[in-house]
C-alpha cells in the first residue's frame, strides 16, 4: 500500500480519486476506527470523516477533524510507527471517506487502516 504524503484539498468539489474510489459502508455499524501508520517516529496526521449518501456521490456532512500523533515508539519495523488510534461515531452515515487534512513530522508518509464496527 502506498503511503499519503500529502493532505487531500479542502474544496468538496475536488475530493482526490483515491478518497472517492475508497469509501467505507457503514451499514449498521455505529463507529469508525482509524489506525495511522507512519513512516518516521515524529509523525503526525489529521483525519477529517466525510459523510456520503449511499450512492458516494453527494456530500451530506463533515465529521469533527483529530490527530494522531507518533508519541510512544511502537514500530512494525524500521520506518513503520503506529500514532494513536482515532474514533468517530458515525450512526446513520451510510458511507465514510477519509479526508486527509494534515500531514506532520520530517518527510512523513502515513498510512490509514480504516473499518467500522
Amino acid at each position: 500500500m502506498a503511503k499519503i504524503t500529502v493532505t487531500d484539498s479542502l474544496d468538496l468539489n475536488n475530493l482526490p480519486a483515491e478518497l472517492l474510489a475508497n469509501l467505507i459502508t457503514v451499514g449498521d455499524k455505529t463507529t469508525l476506527l482509524v489506525n495511522p501508520e507512519h513512516t518516521v517516529s515524529d509523525g503526525e496526521v489529521s483525519v477529517t470523516p466525510i459523510v456520503f449518501n449511499s450512492a458516494g456521490t453527494i456530500v451530506l456532512a463533515v465529521l469533527e477533524t483529530k490527530a494522531s500523533n507518533v508519541s510512544t515508539l511502537f514500530r512494525r519495523g524500521t520506518g513503520s510507527y503506529l500514532s494513536e488510534q482515532l474514533q468517530w461515531d458515525i450512526t446513520g452515515a451510510p458511507k465514510i471517506g477519509l479526508h486527509v487534512t494534515a500531514i506532520g513530522g520530517a518527510a512523513n508518509g502515513v498510512l490509514l487502516r480504516a473499518g467500522v464496527v
